[in-house]
């Protein structure tokens, strides 16, 4: 501790627990935090006080092991690039630099060059590791990848069945970014509606029973929090979509993220759209392996029911009462054709939904609309939403009753250069749904899906950001 300056004689027949320093001293070890107060008093008034804290206490080697980190890499030449390879894995070595320390340099100190490989880890052991598998076995021309400069990023927001109780668990635990998104879009959330946050984040103490998320008028109002909350986190990560494509009730996300409804009014509507579907009569959908020709020819008159999606130009959604829809995969089996009985309670986008349009036509006239800052591809028509259409209540009941025509919507997409996709859900039915329209496959990746059977969803999500980042974007 510095001395005093300019001091004179202390009296010492003052008591106080202070007291002037006279000479350099070294400042004692002691339990608790060190903390100082320091004092400028300038001559024309202008004074200041500061309270400065030691930074916390830092244990070499000691990392938070369930923190996922992503760790990108890249150079002009492959061969540059396996030499950062060499020199990161002694840095792991340093017993002085932490794993987050090493991320967030690599992350934001340095130039992102076309030459690309990046590193999902928890640990420096688990970076090291990695680390040492490619540069060892000579995995750097295979691994690495020459990221393309300009990037069409497409936001694909799944219907209904990509929700499940505890999906965003991990991600919220272990994500501090997404927490907040998280928090702050709870926070905005009607205590009077259903628990959305508990299902999520698979809280046992929830009011709702997990398996109820399966239940519409549950399952909705949780598919746009978690799709929302997804989309929010990689926008404010700098991964901006150029384009958005939902399907069914996932076009209700892509309106919100573009800005034609606010998060907390697009909530409100799909929670009182699913309450109204949950009191329509029960009812069924087919997903059929062939087009709509040969499903019209083959049902005829025999069966009453209505044409829900057309997914691809080969796979149509047939929706009806549970006898017609009993009767219609009998039909099928007698032909042949493929198909798959979906695992729903309700005829969606069919004529059973017609008792509710009346009333969600009051829910809808309640809304403020605004135009799209995003542009996105209709369900309804096929095309890009036009402004007229995403401010007008009525569209919204057209998309309700009628099919969902992504196929359609898909061509849309084969114009645009460079796609990217990424899917905000726990699958990647849409990536599929949109390969096999395009005929060819695409760059794509679903944030958090479990395709190795992955069960920390927070890896997979960091996973997913290293994919886009080798890819190109920023």
């Amino acid at each position: 501790i510095p001395p005093c300056v300019h001091e004179g004689r202390v009296n010492k027949l003052l008591t106080s627990p202070f007291y002037l320093n006279e000479k350099v001293k070294k400042w004692d070890a002691r339990k608790g935090v060190y903390q100082a107060g320091i004092s400028g008093l300038g001559i024309g008034g202008t004074n200041v006080h500061m309270i400065l804290e030691e930074p916390p206490v830092k244990v070499n080697g000691q990392e938070e092991s369930d923190k996922w980190n992503i760790v990108p890499i890249s150079a002009m030449t492959k061969e540059s690039l396996y030499e950062q390879c060499i020199e990161l894995i002694k840095a792991c070595d340093n017993s002085s630099l932490s794993l987050k320390n090493i991320a967030s340099v690599l992350q934001t100190g340095r130039k992102n060059y076309l030459y690309r490989i990046s590193f999902s880890a928890n640990s420096k052991d688990s970076l090291k590791e990695q680390l040492c598998k490619v540069a060892e076995n000579g995995l750097i021309e295979m691994k690495a990848e020459c990221a393309k400069e300009k990037r069409t990023v497409v936001f694909l927001f799944p219907g209904q069945g990509s929700q499940f109780f505890g999906i965003c668990k991990e991600l919220y635990q272990n994500n501090k970014l997404y927490r907040a998104i998280f928090d702050d879009c709870a926070a905005r959330l009607s205590k009077d509606y259903i628990d959305v946050k508990g299902l999520l984040l698979g809280d046992e103490n929830t009011s709702v029973m997990p398996e109820e998320i399966n239940q519409t008028e549950n399952a909705q109002p949780c598919l746009f929090v978690m799709e929302y909350t997804f989309a929010m986190t990689l926008i404010k990560l700098g991964i901006q979509p150029e384009i958005m494509i939902g399907h069914s009730l996932g076009e209700y996300t892509a309106a919100a993220v573009s800005g034609v409804i606010s998060f907390e009014e697009c909530f409100r509507l799909v929670v009182m759209r699913a309450r109204l579907m949950q009191k329509m009569k029960a009812g069924g959908m087919i997903s059929v392996a062939t087009d709509l020709d040969k499903v019209q020819s083959t049902l005829g008159q025999q069966v009453q029911y209505d044409i829900a999606a057309i997914n691809t130009f080969e796979q149509t959604v047939i929706s009806g009462s549970d006898k017609d829809m009993e009767q219609a995969q009998k039909l099928l089996e007698e032909k042949g054709i493929p198909f798959v009985k979906l695992h729903v309670s309700h005829a969606f986008h069919s004529r059973m939904m017609e008792p509710m349009l009346n009333d969600f036509r009051d829910v809808l006239s309640k809304v403020h609309w605004n135009k799209p800052t995003i542009p996105y591809v209709s369900n309804y028509t096929g095309d890009y939403i036009k402004e007229e259409e995403a401010i007008c209540p009525d569209y919204y009941l057209n998309h309700l009753r009628n099919s969902v025509q992504f196929a359609r919507g898909v061509e849309k997409l084969r114009k645009l250069e460079d796609l990217l996709l990424v899917e905000m859900g726990a699958n990647d039915v849409l990536i599929r749904l949109v390969n096999h329209g395009l005929g060819k496959t695409v760059e794509a990746v679903s944030i958090v899906a479990d395709v190795g059977k992955i069960a920390d969803r927070s890896f997979l999500f960091t996973k997913g950001l290293a994919f886009l980042w080798r890819k190109g974007c920023k």
